[in-house]
């Protein structure tokens, strides 16, 4: 298990051009990598092929980070230590009954856009269209808190975290201890690359937690 985190604003012209640009490069290495002539050949190439999957990962910054179950347990660790996260409690969650169901709808944001997104939101009937909008509504609300709500990172029930909340928990890491900083980035190498993403959506339109 683990949390995928998206921007909730999609790439623009630029970046859709610089991500397809690296994930071709990506491509082609690999593909000349698995056909290389010897093992030796093949070694020649795994640095350049290393660059090559930086450089996609780097064109995709602020667009999607993951963390995994641990990760993300040392995350809230220590933004909770840090009071970038408020403990509040979970929102009230729409019932089926409520709406006269008994299954869960099938999400159309589940489905890539195209095809069979439209064709899943066509299956809907007007109960699972109204639940479902309570669900988002739910999801999307800004929690109003001196940081970004803790439930929001402990699910992967597609939490929005809004760029008010984002903004909220990096004015909190601002104005920690310098030693606290210092301390978190030397042994968590990975913080540098979650404040990148943090302050990119803090732009963005938050980000979604899957």
């Amino acid at each position: 298990m683990g949390y995928d985190m998206y921007s909730e604003t999609g790439p623009d012209e630029q970046q859709s051009a610089a991500i397809r640009e690296a994930s071709t490069r990506v491509e082609e290495l690999r593909c000349q990598y698995m056909n290389a002539r010897s093992a030796d050949a093949a070694k020649a190439m795994e640095g350049e092929l290393d660059a090559a999957w930086e450089e996609f990962e780097k064109s995709r910054t602020g667009l999607y980070f993951r963390l995994n179950i641990w990760g993300m347990g040392t995350a809230r660790q220590i933004m909770g230590a840090l009071d970038m996260l408020t403990d509040v409690p979970f929102p009230d969650w729409p019932t089926l009954e409520a709406y006269g169901l008994t299954d869960h709808p099938d999400e159309p944001d589940y489905y890539t856009e195209g095809p069979e997104r439209d064709a899943a939101q066509a299956r809907l009937t007007d109960q699972e269209r109204a639940y479902l909008d309570a669900v988002r509504a739910v999801r999307d609300r800004d929690a109003e808190t001196p940081g970004i709500p803790a439930y929001k990172l402990t699910s992967n029930d597609g939490w929005l975290v809004t760029e008010r909340e984002v903004k909220a928990a990096l004015d909190v890491w601002e104005k920690a201890d310098l030693k606290d900083q210092n301390e978190t980035q030397a042994e968590f190498p990975w913080w540098g690359e979650w404040l990148d993403f943090l302050k990119y959506n803090a732009e963005r339109g938050g980000f979604r937690v899957h």
